[in-house]
């Protein structure tokens, strides 16, 4: 099966994980999924289990190689260190893990132990064989233990013999008479085919009828075999990940990840294929794969409108916020102290700006640059409009149909310097921001910087910003005249 998954894309985009992330070590050498949809990541340096965005580390596992989850979603950790399942474990140094069609787990020990396993208040051992190590040098974590369609159990890695395990009732190792092939270090089958990769001589073979037909030359070195979900067969190795051309083997795609030495290769059940390696865990989101570059301009705002269309706000035209009301009125807020653009089925209507009213002691804003640099647009629960600006009043009712500002019916309690007297002013934001309505009808306002000695009505955040509700609060300073700006 030629590759054909991400043909349209070169290179395919990978998000990167490391220690900076929160992972325990920067080397991965397993990963599974838990029953609950998370990540479990076994590394050098213990074991971490992963949400989708955070990071958990049991550094007590030391080196943990091999992970497997059982059918009642019990998680098996091999390290090491031993073999851990909650409470209980057993000790030695486990190479591979695998969960059967009927649920026992086996692992691989040592360098010789092959042991079958199941977990009724604690590990039991339910049989055990030997497996035949060939004599090589270094300690590569390149142990797999594969079930194939015909219900053998295959060993595979960089150090052991070419072996598989027929009656899985009384254990014991059968070495076929593989003329020439040396040492397998992966299977995977799809297609009605079962695939073994050669480690020794990055050859892709076919298993058929107990005899091996070599396919060619992978471009990857101590490659790990996957077949995914649609049937694609993965290698994973030395020099990166790629999607292997079964008919030309040597013209399989390589993709670099983070990491020089890739270790294992797993697909999760939503479809992202993971790898682990020197360099952290990577993965290859089929999603991500459609994005396409639509501008080279710098996107200041983004909006999808009812229609499913997608608006793009550049930063050469100025455009700092996009908003759609309920009527379908796209408003495009502007970075140039001048007010804000009205589109209506698409084409532009008319341009706005905010015009007052103002408390007479805030006039003296205008000379900070004005209040028409806008940041947020929102329509409440009420139907209500508000306008968020970076000077002036700040938080704006609009009345969308006459055009105009209402006076404003609440003022933060913001004081900022005026330039002409040196006393202080009243703003009603200082460099606002956002502004959402919750679940409670409270608009919550965010602004990048708060005054000082604020009323407990107020709750400054640890970044110095500040959210403030609004709803039914009454904080304009008493004895205040309005007047038009």
């Amino acid at each position: 099966m030629p590759s054909s998954y991400l043909c349209c894309f070169a290179p395919p985009h990978f998000l990167n994980y490391s220690a900076a992330d929160g992972l325990p070590s920067n080397t991965v050498y397993a990963i599974a999924q838990g029953a609950d949809g998370a990540l479990w990541i076994g590394t050098r340096n213990g074991l971490a289990r992963f949400d989708g965005m955070h990071f958990q580390s049991w550094k007590e596992y030391g080196r943990v190689n091999a992970l497997t989850v059982d059918k009642a979603g019990r998680l098996w950790v091999g390290s090491t260190q031993g073999l851990r399942v909650r409470d209980d474990g057993i000790a030695g140094n486990i190479r591979a893990l695998h969960t059967d069609a009927k649920g026992y787990v086996w692992a691989t020990v040592g360098d010789t132990l092959l042991l079958k396993l199941s977990y009724k208040d604690g590990i039991r051992e339910e049989a055990r064989c030997a497996y035949e190590k060939r004599d090589s040098e270094g300690d590569y974590p390149y142990y797999q233990i594969y079930e194939a369609q015909d219900g053998k159990l295959r060993i595979a890695g960089r150090l052991v013999s070419n072996q598989y395990v027929e009656d899985k009732q009384s254990p014991h190792i059968t070495l076929p008479s593989w003329e020439g092939v040396l040492c397998i270090g992966s299977y995977a089958e799809t297609g009605g085919k079962l695939y073994a990769f050669e480690d020794h001589t990055s050859l892709l073979h076919t298993v058929k009828a107990g005899a091996t037909i070599s396919l060619g030359r992978l471009p990857i070195a101590h490659a790990r075999l996957l077949a995914d979900h649609k049937g694609q067969l993965w290698a994973a190795g030395s020099y990166g990940v790629g999607p292997v051309n079964t008919e030309k083997p040597e013209d399989t795609p390589v993709y670099q990840t983070a990491s020089t030495e890739l270790y294992c290769l797993f697909e999760d059940r939503q479809g992202n294929l993971w790898v682990g390696g020197d360099n952290g865990l990577s993965v290859l989101c089929p999603a991500l794969q459609q994005v396409r570059t639509l501008s080279s301009a710098n996107i200041k705002a983004l909006l999808e409108d009812h229609t499913g269309k997608i608006w793009m706000g550049r930063a050469e035209d100025r455009v700092s916020s996009l908003y759609e009301d309920r009527s379908g009125t796209v408003y495009v807020g502007l970075w140039n102290n001048t007010g804000w653009e009205v589109w209506k089925d698409g084409r532009k209507a008319y341009k706005d700006r905010l015009t007052g009213p103002l408390p007479k002691e805030q006039i003296e804003a205008r000379s900070l640059d004005g209040a028409n640099w806008i940041s947020d647009f929102l329509e409440d629960g009420e139907g209500r409009f508000w306008v968020v600006t970076w000077e002036g009043v700040g938080l704006n009712e609009w009345d969308r149909y006459a055009r105009k500002s209402l006076p404003p019916r609440l003022l933060s309690p913001f004081r900022y310097p005026s330039l002409q007297t040196d006393t202080n002013i009243y703003l009603s934001s200082r460099l606002g921001s956002r502004l959402i309505e919750d679940a409670k009808g409270n608009l919550v306002y965010a602004t990048t910087q708060t005054g000082k000695d604020l009323p407990s009505l107020y709750k400054e955040t640890s970044a110095g910003g500040l959210a403030m509700q609004y709803r039914n609060n009454n904080v304009i300073p008493t004895g205040l005249e309005f007047q038009e700006d």
